[in-house]
């Protein structure tokens, strides 16, 4: 996710072909939509408590991630707001603040 993060930041810094973008742009969505389906499969098997609670913040991400897309597609989005929602909302905000709140359960759980 960080490399496709990247990969996509450097493209639009760069101002790369529009193609290429959007195939980024689509290649991180669908990175995104797996990884939060196999996240969301594993708390479940853990018995995660707070899963309903993940599984809203996930959506909350994706919605916005298509929102960003859809900037993008119709030439009105702010490059800052794809930078800022990979590094702040899911770099940050997601991996660093959310993720790490069921760590211990997957120590505990050996895995």
């Amino acid at each position: 996710m960080v490399e496709l993060g990247n990969k996509l930041i450097s493209q639009l810094y760069k101002h790369a072909e529009p193609e290429e973008t959007r195939q980024t742009i689509e290649n991180l969505l669908t990175h995104i939509a797996e990884h939060f389906k196999y996240e969301e499969e594993v708390l479940a098997n853990l018995g995660y408590q707070g899963l309903d609670e993940h599984k809203k913040i996930h959506a909350k991400l994706f919605d916005k991630a298509l929102k960003l897309k859809e900037e993008y597609q119709s030439g009105t989005l702010n490059q800052a707001d794809f930078y800022r929602f990979i590094l702040d909302d899911m770099i940050i905000g997601h991996l660093l603040e959310e993720d790490v709140k069921y760590f211990t359960l997957i120590r505990e759980k050996g895995l």
